[in-house]
């Protein structure tokens, strides 16, 4: 068990960009988590044994779907037209439906993730200033561009129980998923 400290911040993605470049051509998992969760006992376990099955994917308990993210947005603002295609076909069409075989994916970091060093580049620090606080988006994005699926395994996600610290739930305290970006 090592812990390292570094000096620089690049936000979000300094708590695996850093690890990712000291082990860089070194065969070792990485897995990366919040510590605001309460994960399963067998969770590394588990994202080990996948990782020997799927070698080069990444493995990660929870991921989001992008086109389906970008049709639910493209609805969301066009409620109207949304209810009279769903009143049109007796409400058989389902613009969610078509997620199933959505390719591209992001992890989130939260449910946890297994990568290995090598399904990233030299990029993986240069995270863009308009990214710095969706580090999970730019990770992924690095994942697809170098050529590697990410697994989704969602028996694995943590559990939806809060977390509670002397007296506080501290589940979605400052939670970065609430904040809005540009």
């Amino acid at each position: 068990f090592d812990v390292y400290f570094v000096d620089q911040d690049l936000g979000p993605v300094t708590k695996i960009a850093p690890t990712i470049q000291r082990y860089w051509g070194q065969k070792v998992l990485i897995i990366y988590l919040d510590d605001d969760r309460i994960y399963r006992p067998d969770l590394v376990e588990t994202l080990v044994r996948l990782a020997k099955q799927y070698p080069n994917s990444a493995i990660a308990a929870h991921t989001v779907a992008v086109r389906r993210q970008l049709r639910e947005a493209y609805w969301r603002r066009r409620p109207t037209l949304y209810r009279i295609f769903r009143l049109l076909t007796l409400n058989f069409w389902n613009p969610k439906r078509a997620a199933d075989n959505d390719t591209f994916r992001i992890a989130e970091g939260f449910g946890g993730v297994l990568v290995r060093p090598e399904f990233f580049d030299s990029q993986i620090a240069e995270c863009p200033n308009h990214l710095r606080n969706v580090d999970d988006v730019w990770l992924s994005g690095m994942l697809t561009l170098n050529q590697h699926t990410i697994v989704d395994v969602p028996s694995l996600r943590p559990s939806s129980q809060p977390n509670v610290v002397d007296g506080e739930d501290t589940g979605n305290f400052d939670a970065l998923i609430q904040s809005r970006e540009e």
